[in-house]
């Protein structure tokens, strides 16, 4: 595997890193999977695979928690920015502003006691695409404004790292020749509160829900680069038709 550490990728020419390999599993078709200790990313190597395992799949998108996939899915999750499945406006696309969307949710069981919001892109070529975490929202909390603030500390909760390394929000960026992109926003209804370190990522958090989700829920939005408007060509039809 390459693309991890880049001769000359730093200020000054010195070398870069993108994230150390870290661990390794084989599956039983003879696939592997590794990760590595900064992007939250599980990469399959395989020769010839036709078949994509289960745990790396659109519909595993929160991999290595099974007892999500049976979560009651009690949470309705809405937003006024877009329909459930509709598009996401420019605004919230890191193509533009980046500003998270309004949410707003109900249905959260009288037993949690905490919540967890996880939005990410199962559609990206590395999967899934972690653009936002945040944990130990108040389980009597029933929404979060638009544009929430990129700091650990927002809104009484505590949010980590997405696939930038960065705190906070990151809005859809897929790239210029994809299709449109799904974007999950999920809520998990927990029966604790969650102890994280400064900055936790995807799998930290994944790893402190084990065992505590109670109830589920999420809306899907779908994104799609535009064309550059400098290409003209990409947006007006050839002449004489």
């Amino acid at each position: 595997m390459t693309g991890f550490l880049v001769k000359g990728g730093a200020p000054g020419g010195k070398g870069a890193h993108f994230g150390r390999l870290a661990g390794l599993a084989q599956m039983k078709d003879g696939s592997m999977l590794v990760t590595d200790d900064t992007n939250n990313i599980i990469y399959c190597i395989s020769y010839n695979l036709k078949a994509m395992p289960p745990i790396m799949s659109r519909d595993y998108i929160s991999v290595l928690l099974p007892e999500i996939a049976g979560a009651n899915a009690t949470i309705t999750v809405q937003t006024s920015a877009f329909q459930n499945n509709g598009m996401i406006p420019d605004k919230y696309s890191n193509y533009y502003a980046g500003v998270s969307p309004e949410l707003k949710w109900s249905g959260v069981p009288n037993n949690a006691k905490s919540l967890v919001l996880m939005m990410e892109d199962p559609d990206a070529a590395l999967k899934p695409v972690t653009h936002w975490i945040m944990a130990n929202i108040a389980p009597n909390v029933t929404g979060l404004p638009e544009n929430v603030m990129k700091t650990e500390m927002a809104n009484g909760a505590m949010q980590g790292a997405n696939i930038t390394g960065k705190i906070g929000y990151y809005g859809p960026k897929p790239p210029r020749e994809d299709p449109p992109h799904k974007y999950h926003f999920q809520v998990f209804a927990l029966d604790t509160k969650l102890d994280l370190p400064s900055g936790f990522n995807r799998q930290a958090l994944l790893d402190a829900m084990e065992n505590h989700v109670v109830a589920k829920g999420e809306i899907v939005g779908m994104y799609q680069r535009k064309p550059d408007v400098r290409n003209k060509e990409e947006i007006l039809p050839p002449r004489g038709k």
